[in-house]
């Protein structure tokens, strides 16, 4: 596959072929704290070996490696932390969105991946000077791409970027540097970001040092990094303990053989300043989701307290008509953390706290705290993924995901189900979930987060089709059942008909299987005319092995179908699987 050098002699030589349309930015919307602009599709124009629908938005390459863009010459995009990408429909072969910068930083690529419809780039700050999406493959014969939407996002408040130094300053040999004053770091707050772009990085060896009156930060430490020759831009996150240094001394830097362009300050969402004191649990502070700026796991959402008692407490809510707590909801304060007030306090947002709050807003509540600002701030993703599964009374329900989850959320089971063409079907507990691995789940009514292994935060919202595991087949997109029989199978969805919880077997189209759920398919035939009839669910706990040691042993719990209902049997105690004991 060929590298990104080959599209950036494509980005030169589209700069002759563009035509220079005039505002190419059109639509700007604003939802719960997101704001987005999205570029005229009809302007973009096609490089060479490429056609290009100004009215579809197609985009037929001739040849590999080619596609349509448009040059800007300079965009003001410091509003703005992303560009994405969205496809009408999935490509066959990869696709990719390049883009340059006017200022000369390094070109940026996200390469979608065939069958996906969506892409995401992180930019810089710096003036946008041009875009191009591409076929990303020597396989183009009657290959299309077909263009949905190209946007700029950003969120109200959260990326204001000041430049707190505008000298280019040569660093050469550690004799010169350059000096930031601390009176420019005056607004700053902890969880701030600190940007130094550089105009030139030509040598093969190249350091820069951060200092603030000759101390170590937090968050540029060892205070001497070594960069690669390619890179113009050095990123950093102000600790509480580095805000405290730079609004007092400033921050020096120094290096070897790079040339400092600017350094900027990128400020976080700051999106209630009212001082507020909450003594007694009463009230408390409602914020509206349309006043929230967009949060993403990762972020820290900050209160800046200027006093507090001892075992003070932050509560949050996401729900403060019914008082629904949020996870985590509290911050206990310390005898140390009183002794070091004023100071900042931070909460994690997690994917719960996010999927809580929905479209309910935030209310900040607690006891024996003054605070006078909260905001959000930048973070470390947590790279994984999280969906949410609703179990109704009923206490089971069919599920799959496509991503590995090694723990299960607390009170759920997961069966593996199989079939050997008999009416029996045998249920084997697992502790985990497999990617694209159809299950049964069993728990008790309510909601459910099932978080993904480390490392699959990338996007997997466009997965399509069905996959199967055992009896069961799980599907990403609502489908019949009755469309999916096969000859010689027959299909079952798991209903609840006269009170009694089962896989039933689909006679007609009157059914359907949800998004991320499954139904169950096999041989045998449980009908013999009228009703749906159901099969019969024989559980079989699977025994720990050496990595489970520390779960508990599935063969102290037995489960019991009596009179076609699921019942837990705990010693010589029966229960439903709502927990209630059966007399």
């Amino acid at each position: 596959m060929k590298k990104f050098n080959e599209f950036n002699r494509a980005l030169v030589a589209k700069k002759k072929i563009f035509l220079f349309i005039g505002a190419m930015l059109l639509a700007v919307t604003a939802n719960a704290g997101t704001i987005t602009q999205d570029l005229d599709l009809s302007a973009l124009a096609a490089g060479d070996n490429a056609e290009y629908n100004t009215a579809s938005h197609v985009i037929t390459p001739n040849a590999a490696w080619v596609g349509a863009g448009h040059w800007y010459g300079s965009y003001d995009v410091s509003d703005y932390s992303q560009i994405v990408i969205e496809l009408a429909s999935a490509c066959a072969q990869p696709v990719s969105l390049s883009i340059s910068y006017a200022d000369g930083s390094a070109d940026q690529q996200i390469i979608l991946a065939a069958g996906a419809t969506s892409g995401t780039i992180e930019l810089n700050g710096s003036s946008l000077s041009n875009i191009w999406v591409a076929l990303y493959s020597a396989t183009y014969d009657e290959v299309t791409i077909a263009l949905s939407r190209i946007y700029l996002k950003g969120t109200n408040g959260k990326q204001s970027i000041i430049t707190l130094n505008d000298t280019e300053t040569e660093i050469g040999n550690w004799d010169t540097g350059l000096a930031v004053g601390s009176s420019t770091f005056a607004d700053a707050h902890a969880g701030d970001q600190v940007i130094i772009n550089f105009v030139t990085a030509t040598a093969a060896y190249n350091q820069v040092q951060v200092v603030s009156n000759g101390e170590t930060l937090d968050s540029y430490n060892p205070n001497i990094a070594t960069v690669a020759a390619t890179v113009t831009q050095v990123r950093f996150t102000l600790t509480a303990a580095d805000l405290t240094k730079v609004q007092a001394n400033g921050i020096y830097i120094g290096g070897y053989y790079v040339t400092i362009k600017n350094v900027q300050l990128r400020k976080h969402a700051i999106f209630y300043t009212t001082l507020t004191t909450l003594g007694n649990w009463s009230g408390g502070v409602n914020v509206a989701n349309a006043n929230l700026p967009a949060m993403e796991d990762g972020n820290l959402l900050c209160f800046h307290v200027t006093a507090a008692s001892v075992d003070g407490q932050v509560y949050l809510q996401h729900d403060w008509a019914d008082f629904t707590y949020t996870t985590p909801r509290n911050y206990v304060f310390t005898s140390e953390d009183v002794a070091a007030l004023p100071k900042t306090f931070s909460i994690p947002v997690t994917h719960a706290l996010l999927h809580q709050l929905g479209s309910q807003g935030l209310t900040i509540n607690g006891q024996d705290f003054t605070f006078d600002e909260v905001f959000v701030a930048e973070g470390t993703p947590s790279n994984t993924k999280a969906a949410y599964l609703n179990v109704t009374a009923a206490g089971m329900a069919t599920y799959v995901l496509p991503f590995d989850v090694p723990d299960l959320p607390d009170g759920v089971e997961a069966y593996n189900l199989t079939n050997d063409g008999t009416n029996e079907i045998v249920a084997e507990q697992v502790y985990s979930l497999m990617e694209d691995n159809p299950v049964l789940i069993i728990a008790a009514e309510g909601e459910y987060e099932f978080v993904s292994a480390e490392g699959k935060s990338d996007d997997v919202s466009g997965k399509t089709g069905t996959y199967t595991n055992g009896a069961l087949v799980g599907t990403y997109a609502a489908i019949d059942p009755l469309a999916q029989t096969t000859a010689g199978n027959y299909n079952y969805i798991l209903q609840k008909h006269e009170d009694e919880v089962a896989f039933y077997q689909v006679l007609d189209g009157s059914c359907s299987v949800a998004a991320y759920h499954a139904y169950l398919s096999c041989g045998y035939n449980a009908n013999g005319g009228g009703s749906p009839a159901p099969m019969r669910m024989v559980f079989r706990p699977k025994m720990p092995t050496a990595t489970e040691n520390t779960q508990q042993a599935a063969a102290s719990v037995q489960k019991v179908l009596k009179d076609g209902q699921l019942y837990i049997l705990r010693g010589n105690t029966m229960y439903t699987i709502q927990g209630q004991t059966v007399n």
